[in-house]
């Protein structure tokens, strides 16, 4: 079923479509890997929490087997971002390349778990302005990612933050 799913991306995505995937806490392991190993761009996202950053090294040692490109958005809740990607860097001995924060915004956030109403200003909030940009910045890695003559194929985000 998974590689029948990568196919499928792969035809859209050679349309010019973005493709983003969902992979959750655990999808780029195990049935669901081989989309996790075919994207362009593998996302890690991160809370700055202590447990949360233990964790992320684990993944990001995994995930420098599998897949090409490896970024880290770090969503700000404990710790500075410095001190964050200091830390990943240092404990799990590989790169970490940080694509951008997010700011913890719960309420504004809940627009896209929950699918709450959008709050008064939910377009200028600071969760919006950093998604603005960090969609930018994405799209760039994007667009270095392809190899010449090839859109864009599947693009995937792991570890969701709760």
């Amino acid at each position: 079923m998974w590689g029948l799913l990568s196919q499928m991306l792969h035809g859209i995505a050679a349309n010019d479509i973005d493709v983003l995937v969902d992979l959750g806490r655990d999808g780029a392991f195990g049935p669901s890997e081989v989309l996790a190993r075919q994207a362009d761009v593998m996302v890690l996202v991160v809370r700055t929490t202590m447990p949360m950053i233990r964790d992320a090294v684990r993944r990001l040692e995994q995930l420098e087997e599998h897949c090409r490109r490896v970024r880290v958005v770090l969503i700000e809740e404990d710790y500075p971002d410095a001190y964050v990607v200091q830390e990943l860097r240092k404990a799990a001995g590989v790169r970490v390349d940080l694509l951008g924060t997010l700011p913890l915004a719960r309420r504004e956030a809940e627009v896209f778990s929950k699918g709450v109403d959008m709050p008064r200003g939910f377009a200028r909030s600071k969760l919006m302005l950093a998604a603005g940009s960090l969609a930018a910045g994405l799209k760039q890695e994007l667009l270095q990612a392809s190899p010449p003559g090839r859109p864009p194929m599947a693009r995937a985000e792991v570890g969701r933050a709760r």
